[in-house]
């Protein structure tokens, strides 16, 4: 509750008893540290939000739960997607750097600075409209998977930006998803 809040993620998460239950975890304030969503979580989504405009997480998360997590209209200074997490930034989510070696899916105006595991692609709702949203692959080979969207999707050179290689060689990601060298 507002009047007594939880001080941790991982904490409020300890309280959710039915995994046939979505849950939504109100972040009120700014939250700083080195914060958790991790281990058997009996619910079956969660959802991060941000209590009021100016919410956020300050300091980092990581998420290796298997229960499927939403982030909502939060600001996160560093998001850690694990290998069994699945993780969704909808509208208003704001995260300046994601790890991701999970699922990983964009919806509506999303913005990330998205690292990429090994072989791992970041989803494409229909609904994604953002722009800005920087990829840095594991692997820069052209022909390599980053996007995955649906059938008829546009994905345009506004939306996503490619870091340099370690060679400074420069890469842009095509309409169909896939890693291209920028000549």
């Amino acid at each position: 509750t507002r009047a007594n809040p939880f001080a941790t993620i991982q904490q409020a998460a300890s309280k959710m008893i039915d995994k046939y239950t979505s849950y939504t975890i109100f972040v009120d304030g700014e939250l700083g540290g080195e914060q958790t969503l991790s281990g058997t979580i009996k619910a079956r989504q969660i959802t991060l939000r941000s209590g009021h405009r100016t919410d956020n997480i300050s300091g980092s998360i990581a998420i290796s739960t298997s229960t499927p997590v939403v982030v909502e209209n939060l600001a996160i200074s560093t998001l850690t997607v694990g290998e069994d997490a699945t993780v969704t930034l909808a509208g208003g989510a704001v995260v300046g750097n994601a790890s991701v070696s999970g699922a990983f899916t964009l919806k509506n105006n999303a913005s990330a600075n998205v690292v990429l595991g090994s072989g791992k692609t970041i989803t494409l709702d229909g609904s994604f409209n953002g722009t800005g949203v920087a990829v840095k692959p594991a692997d820069y080979t052209e022909g390599t998977p980053l996007i995955t969207k649906p059938n008829g999707y546009l994905i345009t050179a506004e939306m996503f930006t490619v870091t340099p290689g370690n060679d400074g060689s420069q890469w842009k990601i095509d309409e169909d998803g896939l890693l291209q060298k920028d000549e």
